[in-house]
């Protein structure tokens, strides 16, 4: 099947010689795994033979999905360059299973999620509904070891990260004060939890952080100085939380430790709506970037796109010591849910996440349902390009990498069997797709009044109308016959598909107030 991007328009950069535009990714695969139940994916890694390995849950024994030990299982791809599944497993029990991160070790991959279950591969679970899980596999998939961490309330790893000598450190919530939790002390309903492990998976130190409220640790991810950064939830401005700058209801929190889990200093960020992280990382200044999602509009929350009711993306940089440098609110007047954010390879940022808005930054949706929603920034936050993928049901996407050559593949789920997708295996699936390198786009035809980009054209056409009057677009081909036909408003961003129209010469005519231009395009 021939994939067609249908969705770009955003300037790249103004040089003196004129406007570059950045073009958008196109699809060059799009692939479903799964079965007839559920399947959810949430990390994806590039391998070292080229191709990806992939981890969600499923809860399917049919299709793609072999082996579930019962209800959901985590369940492990692994995929050629090409998105041909070379292997699956499935990994847990008889209860509910879910693995959410997965990092490649020297020897095969560390997982981490949590797990309800305490038979098949699930050995010691402390009971009270889930423990963390932290599972470590070889290159094949076979078990190397399973441990559950937790006590007798509801424990979570939401994070792992990999130490330069081969011991693991993850991140989470607690709310047990017994089991592995008996020697710290529980500041509220849920604490943020971080756990050092040495490379059998037997704990070196476990800290709880927080207030009185609910902390959830979202993601860790280790420093330059050897310590860790830390985001998480928080709900309450007191514990270890205090003097942190806390506005309302729900903040991005996010801390500092050492390499033994000593705090050096904690920040919030957020404003007096819900405001919830997804990951951080450290940038090349020594800062950090946070990246989630924001209902706010005051507070450090600026140019929040829809109603308090809705999320945008809401990027967060500091510098090394946690001060605020720049934030920025990307979306549309609908949800905007960003769930993760990676380093581009000229510096800059990815977010990726999934999207209901066609507006503001937002240039297209499928249907009234999410679509997978990519944006890259430079990396002062302006915005370069973004593009949605999906079809006409829901769609999102969790996890982003960009690959040596410049192209992306991205890890989502998928309802939909249309556009952008061409089968779905039952309920949810996995969705992995792999998208061509943005590239820039210098045939722009240009007036005061409008513009027309890319041309030449794959056969996807962006017009811009620059002013405030209504018009008409005809296209025709080369004998005058009409192919194209629409009217458009003031201020109007429409993309012209012509793909299911062979290569050749066109002419796009457009009349407004009485007076009309006609241009040639190129479909190639």
């Amino acid at each position: 099947m021939k994939y067609k991007n249908l969705f770009l328009l955003s300037c790249l950069t103004v040089l003196a010689c004129g406007k570059l535009f950045s073009q958008n990714p196109d699809i060059l695969w799009s692939k479903t795994y799964g079965g007839s139940n559920s399947e959810e994916v949430h990390s994806i890694l590039q391998t070292s033979d080229g191709g990806f390995i992939v981890c969600g849950y499923s809860q399917s024994n049919d299709g793609d999905v072999i082996g579930n030990n019962g209800d959901y299982d985590a369940w492990v791809l692994k995929l050629n360059a090409e998105g041909e599944i070379s292997w699956q497993k499935t990994y847990g029990g008889s209860w509910s299973d879910f693995i959410t991160v997965i990092k490649q070790t020297e020897d095969g991959y560390i997982l981490s999620g949590e797990t309800g279950s305490n038979d098949g591969d699930i050995v010691g679970n402390h009971g009270g509904g889930a423990d963390a899980w932290i599972l470590k596999i070889d290159t094949s998939g076979l078990v190397q070891w399973s441990k559950c961490f937790g006590g007798s309330q509801a424990d979570v790893a939401s994070d792992i990260q990999i130490c330069p000598n081969g011991d693991f450190i993850f991140v989470g919530f607690a709310q047990s004060t017994d089991g592995d939790l008996t020697s710290n002390f529980l500041h509220g309903a849920t604490d943020t939890w971080v756990v050092k492990l040495d490379s059998l998976g037997d704990i070196i130190w476990s800290q709880l952080y927080g207030g009185t409220g609910f902390d959830q640790g979202t993601a860790i991810y280790k420093t330059k100085d050897n310590g860790y950064i830390i985001s998480s939830v928080t709900t309450e401005g007191n514990g270890d939380v205090s003097n942190s700058n806390y506005h309302n209801s729900s903040d991005y929190w996010l801390f500092k430790i050492d390499s033994i889990g000593m705090i050096e200093w904690s920040k919030c960020f957020g404003g007096n709506a819900q405001d919830s992280p997804s990951s951080v990382m450290q940038t090349d200044d020594g800062g950090y970037i946070i990246d989630g999602s924001s209902q706010s509009d005051d507070g450090d929350v600026t140019n929040h796109h829809g109603s308090s009711v809705y999320y945008d993306y809401w990027i967060v940089k500091t510098d090394s010591a946690g001060n605020l440098i720049w934030q920025k609110s990307l979306g549309g007047t609908v949800h905007d849910i960003c769930n993760s954010i990676t380093l581009s390879a000229d510096s800059g940022l990815l977010l990726i996440g999934y999207t209901s808005s066609s507006d503001g930054d937002v240039t297209y949706n499928h249907s009234i349902y999410p679509d997978a929603w990519i944006v890259k920034l430079d990396n002062s936050g302006t915005l370069q390009w973004q593009s949605v993928y999906g079809g006409s049901d829901i769609d999102e996407a969790t996890s982003l990498i960009q690959l040596n050559d410049g192209s992306y593949v991205f890890a989502g789920g998928s309802f939909s069997n249309d556009y952008d997708l061409s089968l779905n295996q039952g309920l949810f699936d996995y969705w992995i797709v792999k998208l061509s390198a943005a590239t820039l786009v210098t045939n722009v035809i240009s007036d005061t009044n409008y513009l027309i980009f890319p041309n030449p054209s794959s056969g996807i056409i962006f017009f811009n109308n620059r002013d405030n009057l209504s018009g008409i677009i005809e296209v025709t081909d080369a004998l005058g016959k009409i192919i194209y036909f629409n009217s458009y408003t003031p201020s109007e961003k429409r993309v012209i598909n012509l793909s299911d129209y062979p290569r050749g010469i066109y002419f796009l005519r457009i009349e407004n107030n009485n007076t009309f231009s006609i241009e040639k395009i190129i479909l190639e």
